[in-house]
């Protein structure tokens, strides 16, 4: 992940426009989703940004578009901040329901 700050990600994706599934990258999954809660509870909210980004690595770009998106992801069961295992385990429902699809 770069090195850059939570806060600068989500400066760059108000800039950048809507998460785009050709441009779905874990860093950004994860800035859109946390960037809808309150981090000043979390003490140190860059390195949970960091980790979850790296347990969202082996997941496709598609996933990652189904997690962070706002009208049918995460951020429309999650009342709180995920933790990494709840984003993990959306993802794998995600992947689980695709696999469904094609059966």
């Amino acid at each position: 992940m770069p090195s850059r700050n939570w806060k600068q990600q989500a400066k760059d994706e108000r800039r950048n426009g809507p998460l785009s599934l050709e441009r779905t990258t874990p860093e950004r999954a994860v800035a859109k989703i946390y960037n809808c809660y309150n981090l000043n509870h979390i003490p140190n909210p860059s390195l949970l940004l960091e980790n979850a980004a790296k347990a969202l690595e082996r997941y496709p770009a598609e996933v990652l578009h189904k997690l962070a998106d706002p009208a049918g992801g995460i951020l429309t069961k999650a009342k709180f901040p995920p933790t990494i295992s709840e984003l993990v385990a959306e993802a794998e429902s995600y992947i689980k329901q695709t696999s469904k699809n094609f059966v």
